[in-house]
């Protein structure tokens, strides 16, 4: 039998598990915070969207979050890579 997930629901309780971990963590002494550092290269606006809702929910799980946004003409195609 096929069952359909719920996207919401399953992200939600994926956020819960790590909010908890890192709850967990903070308690044990634990003083690194997770950092998502993103690169953006050039302005593609549907990528501009994927970045917003990615430091979206880093706030929401108090990660660190940092942008790096270069243009196209800044970087060669081998440091792309």
């Amino acid at each position: 039998m096929v069952k359909i997930l719920d996207g919401i629901e399953v992200a939600k309780d994926i956020y819960k598990g790590i909010k908890k971990t890192l709850s967990l963590a903070k308690k044990s002494g634990y003083k690194a915070i997770p950092k998502l550092v993103i690169f953006m290269i050039g302005n593609n606006p549907a990528s501009a969207i994927y970045v917003q809702q990615k430091i979206k929910t880093c706030q929401k799980l108090q990660f660190d979050c940092q942008l790096v946004h270069l243009q196209e003409e800044e970087i060669s195609s081998t440091e792309k890579l």
